[in-house]
C-alpha cells in the first residue's frame, strides 16, 4: 500500500510521505502534528483504544483528531428472506476484528479523553450490482454455508434471489459510515 501511494503522489508535489508502523505504537514524538486523521482503521482492531490514544498522544494541544468508520452491522440489503440475509450479513460483520467499530466511535472518543465530539453518519447506496466490490456477496454466501450459518439449499435459493433483483434492476445495499471529530485539549 505504501508503494501505491508514492506512486500515485507522484509528480503532485505534496508536503508528507509515507512509512510503515503500528497504530498502537506510533514512532513520533507527543505533541508532533496538528491533527489526526483515520479511515477505516479500528475495524480491523480487536482493541482500537491503544491506536486511538497514540493518535491523541502525537497531536498537539487543541488539535483536532477525525476518524472514519463503518459499521458492519448497520447494513442493509434489500434481499426476500430477511432470516438469511440477516445470517449473512452478520456473520460477514463478524469477520472483521471489530465489526461494529462506527457505533463505538464517539464512545471511544470519550474514554480517550477528547472533546467537541462531533458525529456525521454518511451512508453509501449502491443500486448497481456491477458497481459493487467485485465477487463480495458470493463468498459472502459461501463462507455462511461453510460455517454452518445457513444450509447449502439456503444458500444457492438466496444468491438466486439476488440473481433476479440484479436482472430486475433491483438491487440495493446500503453501508452507513460514522465520521468522528473530537478535540484534545
Amino acid at each position: 500500500m505504501i508503494a501505491e501511494a508514492r506512486r500515485r503522489s507522484e509528480g503532485l508535489e505534496l508536503p508528507g510521505e509515507f512509512i510503515h508502523g503500528d497504530a498502537s505504537h506510533l514512532d513520533f514524538g507527543a505533541n508532533t502534528f496538528d491533527g489526526c486523521q483515520s479511515d477505516r482503521l479500528f475495524v480491523h482492531l480487536a482493541d482500537p483504544l491503544p491506536a486511538l490514544a497514540e493518535m491523541v498522544r502525537v497531536v498537539r494541544p487543541g488539535a483536532r483528531i477525525v476518524a472514519c468508520e463503518t459499521d458492519a452491522g448497520a447494513r442493509a440489503l434489500d434481499m426476500p428472506d430477511r432470516e438469511i440475509t440477516r445470517k449473512i450479513l452478520d456473520l460477514s460483520a463478524d469477520t472483521y476484528p471489530n465489526g461494529w467499530a462506527g457505533r463505538r466511535l464517539a464512545g471511544l472518543f470519550k474514554e480517550a479523553g477528547l472533546h467537541d465530539i462531533a458525529v456525521i453518519p454518511h451512508t453509501r447506496i449502491q443500486t448497481d450490482f456491477a458497481l459493487e466490490r467485485p465477487g463480495y456477496w458470493r463468498p459472502a454466501v459461501d463462507r455462511a454455508i461453510a460455517a454452518g450459518v445457513i444450509t447449502a439449499s439456503e444458500g444457492e435459493r438466496w444468491w438466486g434471489a439476488m440473481e433476479q433483483a440484479v436482472r430486475e434492476n433491483r438491487y440495493f445495499y446500503a453501508t452507513t459510515y460514522f465520521v468522528v471529530a473530537g478535540r484534545k485539549a
